[in-house]
């Protein structure tokens, strides 16, 4: 799924303006309210269960603006929470050894007047791959504190939150890779003709931009809260799990063939690749989601 990054920009641009103007309007109205500024760090991994391989969950984190708006003009022991923050997803993949294959078509291999295809036969040794993105997220919670009536106080917040991807890469590296043709009509298995992609390439790396899906999660925060004279310091932890599968639609063979340059075939991301065994198209990955859980600060105003 694709978006207008300008569109995203402004949101967000008028959202740091909008929340702590809302806190301005008071117009008599004594709810408690606060703006929050906040960042988090931990577990922050793209989770999927690998049908080969070996994945490694990644770090990351968050930041972003909030609004505090109390429920109750007598109390603030329940409070709405809305706003905007920007959060960092990452994870690893790794695999020793792979034999797959695809079909490609003689004419897209520059073989004319020949009908039909042959296998594109591929050796995976010693693959490694990376994959990051970056959340645009929207949350909305409602909040429980305590009303001690000091500077520390009990909070605990839960919610959704809906996530759009600004941007999602993946780098991967493989010691080599050793393509060969099947080709049944010429009764031949090229494995030296490098001009035509078939060979053993040796330290293969590659770059790919990854289209995730819209995220939906669900999201708890419980910590404590001190209060001072003029801001309020927020230390906790949070969860954030993923409700949706962001995973690309479009599948791909793991290693495609290149038309126009087959020696700088593509190799594509884990997350969006289907790898042939037994005559049978599996994927290598069938869901991913989103998910974190670390320390949070915030700071009130």
């Amino acid at each position: 799924m694709k978006y207008n990054l300008n569109i995203i920009f402004w949101f967000v641009i008028a959202s740091c303006f909008c929340v702590p103007t809302l806190r301005a309007q008071e117009d008599g109205d004594f709810r408690d309210k606060e703006f929050i500024i906040h960042g988090g760090f931990g577990l922050s991994a793209l989770s999927y269960s690998p049908t080969i391989g070996k994945l490694e969950n990644g770090f990351g984190g968050q930041f972003g603006v909030s609004y505090r708006l109390g429920l109750s003009m007598y109390s603030s022991t329940w409070s709405l929470l809305m706003g905007t923050e920007v959060a960092f997803y990452k994870a690893s993949f790794s695999l020793d050894n792979l034999e797959t294959f695809s079909d490609v078509r003689y004419i897209d291999a520059g073989i004319p007047n020949v009908t039909g295809s042959f296998q594109f036969q591929n050796t995976i040794t010693t693959y490694k791959e990376t994959q990051s993105t970056m959340l645009l997220q929207i949350p909305l919670m409602l909040q429980f504190q305590t009303e001690n009536h000091n500077s520390l106080d009990f909070y605990f917040a839960f919610g959704g939150k809906f996530g759009l991807p600004l941007s999602g890469k993946s780098k991967s590296s493989a010691t080599s890779v050793k393509n060969v043709g099947d080709m049944k009509y010429y009764n031949a298995t090229p494995d030296e003709q490098r001009f035509m992609g078939f060979d053993t390439f040796g330290d293969v790396e590659r770059e790919n931009k990854l289209d995730f899906n819209m995220a939906v999660l669900a999201s708890v925060e419980t910590g404590l809260k001190l209060t001072f004279d003029a801001m309020s310091l927020y230390l906790g932890i949070y969860l954030d799990y993923g409700l949706t599968n962001i995973q690309p639609k479009d599948q791909k063979s793991f290693i495609q063939y290149n038309p126009d340059n087959p020696r700088d075939f593509f190799v594509n991301s884990v997350t969006e690749s289907t790898f042939m065994q037994n005559n049978t198209s599996s994927p290598i990955t069938e869901k991913i989601i989103p998910m974190t859980i670390g320390f949070k600060v915030k700071l009130g105003f």
